[in-house]
């Protein structure tokens, strides 16, 4: 077996103890290469004298059978380059595997916490809540234009998940239609309904919308089943 010679010309002298460790380290993994260099290339065995058997070489390698039936093979796989060359192979596989392994666990994560990123903000998991307040408006009835109400714009939230309309003062508590027109073309943009509840003297409906409207100015109609609309003015920021 060959070993190679380290010579040390220089010590470090104001950490000698650091360096001696350093010195010592760089031998150990110097000796640790010849000796596998050495298993590698000093004990050739062309005709596989002795040899163990193929899944035996490889249980061994990939440490899937007890030490009780490894130990017979150990002092072959010490004195055989061949052996120990499929050994060392095996392992080189099984590491690149687990490295794989590890990376695609990865990826997935990845590609899940992007998927849900995207679900998130395709509007499932919204949290915003858009506040209409008409209690300012008159009692609802029918508009004599679809162009919006009389009085200030309300504001929608683009990715609400929730709209909470604060009924005019006196609304009942019965079901209502609300509707989100497009200003200009008049399309049908959210069809929804709901009963209303009183709640703390206002008469409150929530719609869980499925809306998906960009920036701009926007029609809301909100009607009792059989009366005519009430149409009031809406700004998507």
């Amino acid at each position: 077996m060959r070993f190679r010679k380290q010579q040390i010309s220089v010590l470090d002298k104001s950490h000698p103890a650091d360096a001696l460790d350093g010195m010592r380290m760089a031998d150990e993994e110097q000796l640790l290469l010849d000796f596998q260099n050495s298993l590698k290339n000093d004990f050739p065995n062309p005709g596989r004298a002795g040899c163990p058997p193929a899944n035996v070489l490889r249980g061994i390698a990939l440490r899937e059978i007890k030490l009780s039936e490894a130990r017979p093979w150990l002092a072959h796989l010490g004195s055989c380059s061949v052996c120990y060359q499929d050994f060392a192979s095996v392992q080189r596989e099984a590491k690149k595997y687990r490295k794989l392994k590890a990376f695609a666990a990865v990826a997935a994560i990845l590609l899940l916490s992007l998927a849900l990123a995207l679900f998130l903000r395709q509007g499932f998991g919204r949290s915003e809540v858009s506040v209409l307040d008409l209690r300012s408006y008159e009692s609802l009835r029918g508009s004599d234009a679809a162009t919006g109400s009389s009085g200030p714009p309300l504001i929608l939230q683009r990715n609400t998940a929730e709209i909470v309309v604060q009924l005019p003062l006196g609304s009942p508590e019965v079901v209502y239609e609300l509707q989100v027109l497009n200003s200009s073309t008049q399309e049908i943009l959210l069809k929804a309904s709901g009963a209303a509840h009183i709640v703390d003297h206002t008469t409150v409906l929530r719609i869980r919308p499925d809306l998906h409207v960009g920036s701009g100015s926007y029609i809301l109609r909100i009607r009792r089943e059989n009366l005519n609309w009430s149409y009031y003015s809406v700004i998507v920021p």
